[in-house]
């Protein structure tokens, strides 16, 4: 064999969307290229905008964050899960209906109680922005069910494409503001199209997928989704808190800074998790997604154990070094890179990488423990993780309010080490 058909034959086996690494690399790339538009927009965002206004979309993401986990009802991970295609389809329509529906409602919510009634005078900065939180919520909820719909459907390359067209478009939206006039506003509304414009091309590729292969059996009906919906009941019951417990140890925490500290130190926090999470996000996610979509079978095989590991072992060479070095480098690159003004973001970096590598980490394996059924335990650890983050965080401003955003940091190194060490004793214990 020539050197030419030996390059075809790796590559080929690298990029087999059947295999495990090939989905990853894909996802990875699309994301990789993501992030090189954000890093170029984050240099310029950093020289239009102020501390204080980054600090502003960081309130209002923390907030959107928190509650998109649960807009979809969860129902946007079991998507994954039927081995049947028709019942997926069901789930995906469960989960979009969700976000609907629960974005509406909170719409109303926002409108019924009145902006000052609602969070007013507490959150002071964001009050202007409340209104914006349903659209963010559908935006998101909607993104997250198509994403799933089509990592069931092996379309990595397509995805990996949306996720360039969201960056553009999030980028140009943020920047376009910013040389205008830099307001919070044009922040918040690039953090809406970076959704929204994938949530859009995913959603024009489903309707035209949909109407080419429409039948009987792809017709919407309530008692189809009635029954979908009790068998993954389990979801809404016990994986939305999870959810909510995880998402809020991470994004209230930053709310409460910004309400008791002020915030230009969301902002300098927002750009530190921007820069530090770049390398979390290339391999992180993609690995997350193809782990759910092949954990079922290798647990049904009796080979979760030895995929968990092999996930984790994979994840360690990819993604530790590269966090490692930015934690060391960031103090002294960020005044040069993002302007002396943002000094402070770099510091934040080199206390928040050893808990990103943690989370690095667990994420990806934590879907094991829905595979297995251990739910409730999952939520149990999630729920511990929220209590303990924003407790130390409030004890912290309330006694040595300089050092909240360090506390903060130090919390998630606490918390994931636990997290991690729960979750592989779990699956050794289960495949035993």
């Amino acid at each position: 064999m020539n050197r030419a058909n030996i390059m075809r034959s790796v590559r080929e086996r690298l990029l087999d969307p059947k295999g495990f690494l090939g989905p990853v690399l894909i996802l990875a790339g699309g994301t990789a290229g993501a992030h090189l538009i954000t890093a170029g927009a984050l240099i310029v965002v950093a020289r239009l905008y102020s501390p204080s206004a980054l600090g502003v979309l960081g309130m209002f993401s923390s907030i959107v964050y928190t509650l998109s986990v649960a807009i979809c009802l969860r129902f946007e991970v079991a998507i994954l899960l039927p081995d049947e295609e028709d019942e997926a389809r069901e789930v995906f329509r469960l989960a979009l209906l969700s976000a609907t529906g629960l974005s509406i409602v909170v719409a109303l919510l926002l409108l019924i109680a009145g902006r000052q009634d609602f969070f007013g005078y507490e959150l002071g900065p964001i009050a202007d922005y409340l209104y914006y939180i349903p659209l963010a919520l559908f935006t998101v909820g909607a993104y997250a069910a198509l994403q799933n719909w089509y990592v069931r459907q092996k379309q990595y390359r397509y995805l990996a494409t949306t996720r360039i067209a969201q960056s553009g478009s999030a980028a140009a939206v943020q920047i376009g503001a910013g040389l205008v006039q830099p307001l919070p506003l044009g922040l918040i509304a690039g953090f809406v199209v970076n959704s929204g414009a994938a949530a859009i091309l995913l959603g024009y590729r489903y309707r035209r997928e949909w109407a080419r292969k429409m039948n009987a059996s792809s017709k919407i009906r309530l008692s189809r989704l009635r029954a979908v919906f009790s068998k993954y009941s389990v979801y809404p019951k016990y994986s939305i808190w999870e959810a909510l417990a995880n998402s809020g140890a991470i994004q209230l925490p930053i709310l409460l800074i910004g309400i008791m500290a002020s915030t230009s130190e969301v902002g300098f926090l927002l750009l530190a998790m921007s820069v530090i999470q770049a390398p979390l996000a290339l391999f992180g996610n993609a690995v997350a997604q193809v782990f759910i979509s092949q954990a079922p079978n290798k647990h049904r095989e009796g080979q979760l154990k030895e995929f968990a590991a092999e996930t984790l072992w994979g994840l360690l060479k990819a993604g530790a070094l590269p966090l490692f070095l930015i934690g060391i480098i960031a103090p002294f690159l960020f005044p040069y890179i993002f302007g002396a003004d943002w000094s402070r973001s770099g510091v934040l970096v080199a206390w928040m990488t050893p808990w990103f590598i943690l989370q690095f980490l667990a994420m990806p394996v934590s879907l094991a423990l829905h595979v297995t059924g251990h739910q409730v335990r999952a939520t149990g650890l999630q729920v511990f993780g929220l209590v303990f983050r924003l407790g130390s965080v409030w004890l912290a401003l309330e006694l040595v309010p300089s050092f909240g955003l360090e506390v903060y940091a130090l919390s998630g190194l606490v918390f994931y080490a636990i997290y991690l060490g729960v979750i592989m004793a779990t699956v050794v214990r289960v495949e035993h």
